[in-house]
């Protein structure tokens, strides 16, 4: 249901844009015709709603320009923000996202570093559909790129113009009001070092139709990035961890083979801790038989993006202008990181699947008969200092009880996440003067809408491990103990050694997890703007405007997932809206104006009245 909705929407996309683009062929033969001009004279500018004759602001404005955006050479527009001064470490981007439960390969920008969801991402000065479950974050791999003219960057001051979102700024994005023709362009780049392959390709049609009254916009782009591997960098490809002596080796002790530990009913290790070494022999642990987690991290991960995009406008009359954008967003990502580790005891350890204390049990089928004669010898020992229980059939908590393992999952799959997004939006409007008189007006109407499908590997399920662990000797065959375990399929696993686990035994406690989330926005907005009156400095001007939002937003998890019993933490399914009805206003009010001591001193205000369905009203000025 949640493609077919945005496959409907690609499809209204294409046939809106091939009719525009095609009504523009046809009526090129007829005599061209000046295009009514919708806004008289003054712009609107990002950081104030208050139409000005000139680029001013009442805040600093940072303009990131198309030049800079195509000198650039980056593929994704959020990369080229990141280099603002202004602009944070993003909460999640390609570069720090790979170790995410959600959210891989998503691309935000954090401004001033006060986090992505107080910095509000506006296109054309509209609010844009989010892109992370819950929150009201943009995903900047589902902005067209080959649209923009320009980016306004403000860092502060917004709230009372924009709303709480604008705590720490706006980042509004200007598209192209007007293209004709065709662009196509494309790019490829690279590293020396190996890795972050990228490629682009895009194609922009435009076209007038209608006696020159409409102006219509298509683009379909492609980009690619195949991210970095952390072996395609020296400083990357081992596990490393930082002392006080400086860097060292850091291998993980959650190692391919198994590390061993002998544990006693109270979860105490006894002896020392064993592994194998390469012909699968019983050796004591040291630091060189670990695991290099490196080998399987990436530094960056792959994103494969799709957009298709149209812009359309038409003016119905003089300064009377109908207009709407359509844009589908489709991306692909994928991390990764090394199998996972599983923790078996021994003393309640939080990686314990057993949920506590307990382990292996002596009786699993699998323990290897050296492995065997090391339990039976410190068994033997003990029991010659002072407690002869160890040697019996029921040892009490002082003797060898049971086994810890922590052991590499190589033999199930490496852990990763596979995601699919897409976003649709729609916004469809009519601006213009009204009645011929100085104030203009602006109404639109917006709908967005993601959706995150995602399916991640190399979880286990605990439950069937636990089964798995607790093996017999049947007949000379290797079995499950529990009998209803075994008619349900259950495969007996063995963890001693190196690729020791049977590709049925990891198909049998491999659990792949699943997450699909559902993002919608809704915005009916309604603004004008113009003189109140004219003061002898000059117009006193003033925008009132009102606006109705509607968010929501799921995130619903597969039944282990929810249960914690995947080897990760519990996560429950969650869902939820609100919605929030704004009034607004601004005035800029003129004191003075071309003296001989001053060219100009007026006196500017904004103020906000937010009615939220959840915590109720909030004001800003």
């Amino acid at each position: 249901m949640k493609t077919n909705r945005l496959t409907t929407a690609v499809k209204n996309l294409l046939t809106m844009t091939v009719w525009a683009v095609s009504a523009g062929s046809a009526m090129a033969q007829e005599a061209p015709r000046s295009p009514s001009n919708v806004v008289l004279g003054d712009i609107v500018i990002t950081g104030s709603r208050l139409a000005r004759p000139e680029l001013e602001s009442p805040t600093p404005v940072s303009i990131l320009t198309r030049d800079m955006i195509d000198n650039s050479g980056e593929v994704n527009i959020a990369d080229v923000l990141r280099d603002m001064p202004g602009v944070g470490i993003s909460g999640i981007s390609s570069a720090n996202s790979n170790f995410s439960t959600s959210g891989g390969g998503i691309n935000t920008v954090n401004l001033r570093n006060l986090g992505d969801s107080r910095t509000l991402v506006l296109v054309d000065g509209r609010r844009f559909v989010p892109g992370v479950p819950g929150t009201s974050i943009v995903d900047f791999n589902m902005i067209p790129t080959d649209f923009i003219e320009r980016i306004d960057v403000i860092t502060g001051g917004a709230s009372a113009v924009y709303g709480s979102e604008a705590i720490a700024g706006v980042v509004n994005v200007i598209m192209k009001n007007h293209f004709e023709g065709v662009d196509a362009r494309a790019q490829m780049g690279g590293a020396t070092e190996g890795g972050a392959n990228t490629r682009s390709a895009s194609l922009t049609m435009g076209s007038n139709f209608a006696d020159n009254r409409g102006n219509a916009m298509v683009n379909i782009a492609y980009s690619s990035d195949s991210g970095v591997w952390s072996g395609q960098r020296a400083i990357s490809t081992t596990d490393t961890s930082i002392t006080h002596q400086g860097i060292t080796g850091a291998f993980s002790s959650f190692n391919p083979q198994g590390n061993i530990v002998l544990a006693d009913g109270n979860g105490n290790g006894i002896d020392g801790l064993y592994t194998f070494d390469s012909n699968n022999n019983v050796v004591p642990y040291d630091t060189s038989l670990g695991f290099n987690r490196d080998a399987y991290r990436r530094i960056t991960i792959p994103t494969d993006r799709t957009l298709l995009s149209s812009i359309i406008k038409y003016d119905v009359a003089d300064h009377q202008q109908v207009y709407s954008e359509l844009t589908y967003g489709y991306t692909h990502t994928h991390t990764a990181i090394e199998p996972f580790a599983l923790g078996i005891g021994p003393n309640g350890a939080s990686d314990n699947v057993y949920a506590g204390y307990g382990g292996i049990p002596l009786t699993n089928a699998y323990i290897p008969t050296q492995l065997a004669d090391i339990i039976a010898a410190d068994n033997q020992y003990l029991a010659d200092n002072g407690d002869p229980s160890c040697i019996t059939q029921s040892p009490d908590v002082n003797c060898v009880t049971y086994l810890g393992v922590r052991k590499r999952l190589t033999g199930v799959a490496i852990r990763s996440s596979d995601a699919v997004r897409q976003t649709a939006r729609v916004v469809t409007g009519m601006k213009g003067d009204l009645f011929g008189t100085n104030w203009n007006y602006d109404v639109y109407y917006m709908y967005g809408r993601t959706t995150d499908a995602q399916t991640s590997t190399g979880q286990v399920n605990v439950q069937n491990l636990r089964y798995a662990l607790d093996s017999v000797n049947q007949d000379g065959t290797i079995v499950c103990r529990d009998l209803v375990a075994q008619a349900l399929g259950c495969v007996p696993i063995n963890v001693f050694g190196a690729n020791s686990i049977s590709p049925a035994a990891a198909a049998y406690i491999n659990s792949p997890a699943t997450q699909d989330a559902v993002l919608s926005q809704q915005v009916v907005s309604a603004v004008i703007d113009g003189s109140l009156m004219k003061l002898p400095a000059g117009d006193l001007h003033a925008v009132f405007g009102a606006e109705r939002r509607t968010e929501s937003s799921s995130q619903i998890f597969d039944s282990l997932t929810n249960s914690g019993l995947n080897g990760g933490n519990a996560l429950p399914n969650v869902a939820g809206s609100y919605h929030v009805t704004d009034v607004f206003t601004e005035v800029a009010v003129p004191l003075l104006a071309n003296r001989p001591w001053v060219k100009d001193l007026t006196l500017e205000g904004a103020a906000r009245s937010s009615d939220y369905s959840t915590v109720g009203r909030v004001s800003t000025w």
